[in-house]
C-alpha cells in the first residue's frame, strides 16, 4: 500500500513540474520551418506560398500587412481565436477567392481587404 502511494506521489510532483515548465516556455512562434511568424499570440506575418491556408489556433490577432501582396493565396480559414484583424491584413492578395471566418472574430479594420478583388 505505502508502494502504491509513493508511485501515486512521485507521479503528482512529475506532473507538476511538467505543467510549471510548460507555463514557462515562450509564447513566440518562430520556427524555421514555420511559415507562420507568430508573436504573444498575434500573427504578424506569413511567409509561405500555400494556395490554400488555416491559421493556428493560437492566433489571436492578424496583424497590419500579415498577409499583404500574398500572390497565390486562395482562401484562408480563421479560427475562434482570432479576435481582430488588422488594417490591411490581407492587403493586395489578387488571388484570394475564399475567406473561412469561424466564430470569434469581432473586429475587422476598414482595410483588411483592400486591393483584393
Amino acid at each position: 500500500m505505502k508502494t502504491i502511494r509513493k508511485r501515486v506521489m512521485s507521479f503528482i510532483l512529475i506532473f507538476t513540474v511538467l505543467a510549471e515548465i510548460i507555463t514557462l516556455l515562450p509564447q513566440n512562434v518562430q520556427a524555421e520551418e514555420s511559415e507562420f511568424v507568430i508573436q504573444n499570440g498575434v500573427l504578424v506575418k506569413y511567409n509561405g506560398s500555400d494556395k490554400d491556408i488555416s491559421i493556428l489556433g493560437i492566433v489571436t490577432s492578424i496583424k497590419r500587412n500579415a498577409f499583404a501582396k500574398c500572390s497565390g493565396l486562395q482562401s484562408v480559414t480563421i479560427p475562434g481565436s482570432v479576435k481582430k484583424i488588422g488594417d490591411c491584413g490581407f492587403d493586395s492578395c489578387p488571388d484570394l477567392k475564399k475567406m473561412v471566418l469561424k466564430n470569434g472574430v469581432s473586429t475587422i479594420a476598414e482595410n483588411a481587404f483592400g486591393g483584393c478583388k
